[in-house]
């Protein structure tokens, strides 16, 4: 069965996604045959398109949260995933704000697919996937880590936040850690990771391997595979995203 997770964009950051400098199509995880789209941002049905992947082929879409570059495609990946509402089918996962409050899934065709509001300690299987919020993040809309869990192979995807202890520890003997990699520093006031951030975390985590991925220009203008290269140094295994890039989970 196939394990894959597969990048549609690498953008992060509102100059660097608005202005394409980077796709930000979301990112397609498959699991022993499940498939899942994670945040479909601007651009995420084309992107899909221009792979050779369909909609249609997912048995869920997950958000982390409802920021316009995580979510802005979401409806059209809905669309298309339902055939234009004639099929009920799969899921949808996110957390209430995105359903209830200033919310960026359409109304209309929630008849059909399973309608999921996410929460911290929330799970739910999906296919050969089992899919799990452990921690609330700390951002200015609800925001949730993620892991998706199969018999063989488990993600970890920590989204946007700003940085605090518990993300040392909010995951144990992952696989894969992805995670939203925005600034090379901490900036005061700004609920986004640095690399500065993530070194403690995949030190804690020790991951098999760490990909880190939506980057803003000025992570891009530092090259990305520098920057792994360098969180490489102390022995964990750290590899930059670029759009368009696929992993073997059988190979990690």
């Amino acid at each position: 069965m196939s394990s894959y997770v597969k990048f549609f964009g690498t953008a992060g950051g509102r100059f660097s996604v608005f202005n394409q400098i980077r796709a930000s199509g979301g990112i397609w995880v498959c699991i022993e045959d499940t498939n899942i789209l994670v945040d479909p941002g601007p651009g995420s049905l084309l992107k899909l398109i221009e792979y050779g992947r369909s909609a249609r082929e997912l048995d869920a879409v997950f958000l982390s949260h409802r920021h316009l570059d995580h979510s802005a495609d979401i409806n059209s990946i809905i669309e298309s995933m339902t055939s234009g509402g004639r099929n009920y089918h799969g899921a949808v996962l996110a957390p209430s704000d995105a359903w209830d409050s200033d919310p960026v899934i359409l109304g209309y065709n929630r008849a059909n697919y399973k309608n999921i509001r996410t929460y911290e300690g929330g799970w739910w299987q999906i296919g050969n996937i089992k899919i799990s919020t452990p921690l609330k993040l700390v951002h200015t809309v609800e925001n949730f880590a993620v892991c998706f869990q199969g018999k063989r192979h488990s993600i970890g995807y920590i989204s946007d936040t700003l940085y605090f202890e518990p993300l040392k520890t909010v995951f144990a003997n992952i696989d894969l850690l992805i995670i939203n990699t925005v600034f090379i520093h901490s900036r005061g006031g700004i609920y986004h990771l640095s690399v500065d951030d993530i070194m403690p975390i995949i030190s804690s985590v020790r991951p098999k391997r760490t990909v880190i991925t939506h980057f803003s220009t000025e992570v891009l203008k530092a090259q990305p595979d520098k920057i792994a290269s360098k969180l490489s140094e102390n022995g964990d295994y750290v590899v930059a995203a670029y759009d368009g890039m696929e992993l073997d989970l059988d190979e990690i």
